[in-house]
């Protein structure tokens, strides 16, 4: 965002430069903000966390894939590790997709879906964190 801002500054400012020196201002700013403010440990710890976030969609999201059995064909079933992370769901993710189904195939693949994204979305960043370590092995 910052970036962006940073941007759209200098492109207001550049009819007052002559051409060659804003290109020579804009490489040594962009440059300095490289190293100064886009690889701070905070900027560098949001990047991360946006890292994590698509290791859980890459767990839940085949984990979700076969949860209804309504919908498994030709011996579709959901594994045993994703029937273990789908047990990590709270049972009111569960039951509000129960109460929600609506026997349209392609509706409810989107309802089990958006468990996932609510799942994820309501977890703490101190939860998240331990849950990543887990899935990951690192604890």
């Amino acid at each position: 965002m910052f970036k962006l801002q940073f941007l759209c500054f200098f492109q207001r400012i550049r009819f007052l430069l002559p051409e060659q020196r804003f290109f020579c201002i804009m490489a040594v700013m962009e440059g300095r903000c490289l190293l100064q403010i886009f690889n701070t440990p905070g900027i560098l710890k949001l990047d991360l966390s946006g890292q994590v976030i698509l290791v859980f969609l890459d767990h839940f999201v085949p984990a979700v894939l076969y949860y209804d059995s309504a919908y498994c064909t030709n011996g579709q079933a959901p594994s045993k590790a994703d029937k273990k992370l789908l047990a990590i769901f709270s049972g009111n993710y569960k039951q509000d997709y129960q109460n929600t189904r609506t026997g349209t195939e392609s509706f409810d693949l989107y309802l089990r879906l958006l468990m996932v994204t609510d799942y994820i979305s309501g977890m703490t960043d101190s939860y998240a964190r331990t849950l990543y370590r887990e899935l990951s092995g690192i604890e």
